[in-house]
């Protein structure tokens, strides 16, 4: 059991000498969940490679530092290693896969790929309630203009559309928050 946090970005695999990739939904120390896949691979074991973001601590930035922050990521970690294909339903046939997650499950990582999954993680949460505090704090119940400014900063650092409703915003973060429970 793992907590988990997303990732929108792309895995590239190998089966059967052809190079495929997916889009990840998110990661956790135990793998990947993914979903349109081109197929399922044919291998028990594929290898893999992910860019895994560096990311910031938010909380750890002044307001000036957040304010004028164009990303929370200070470079990437390529991750190059193996993975099990697990299935959580059964797929009719190969197109069905398209639609369908997926997890990768991690074989045999080394300790600093755990060590930069497990900091990417942690990090990510605390940056998801970082955000959520924001709302309350910046916000409260009134409609002060700096601090919705600043909110829709950090949504923008987060990867949300500043522009959506603050309510809007906030219940996407919410529930992205709530989705990094241990699997």
């Amino acid at each position: 059991m793992y907590l988990r946090a997303p990732l929108k970005d792309k895995v590239i695999y190998v089966d059967n000498g052809v190079v495929l990739a997916a889009n990840i939904i998110n990661i956790s120390e135990g793998g990947l969940l993914v979903n349109n896949m081109p197929r399922y691979p044919m291998s028990s074991v594929v290898p893999f490679m992910i860019a895994l973001p560096r990311v910031v601590e938010i909380s750890q930035l002044s307001d000036e530092e957040i304010l004028y922050a164009e990303t929370i990521t200070s470079g990437v970690d390529v991750v190059r290693a193996s993975g099990r294909m697990v299935r959580g339903e059964d797929v009719v046939d190969e197109l069905e896969m398209v639609f369908r997650c997926a997890g990768i499950e991690f074989v045999d990582l080394e300790q600093e790929t755990v060590s930069a999954i497990e900091n990417y993680v942690k990090i990510t949460a605390r940056n998801f309630a970082y955000a959520l505090r924001s709302f309350n704090e910046e916000i409260g119940n009134g409609s002060n203009p700096d601090g919705i400014n600043m909110v829709r900063k950090i949504s923008a650092l987060l990867g949300y559309n500043p522009n959506q409703k603050i309510a809007v915003l906030r219940n996407l973060i919410s529930k992205d928050y709530l989705g990094l429970e241990n699997l």
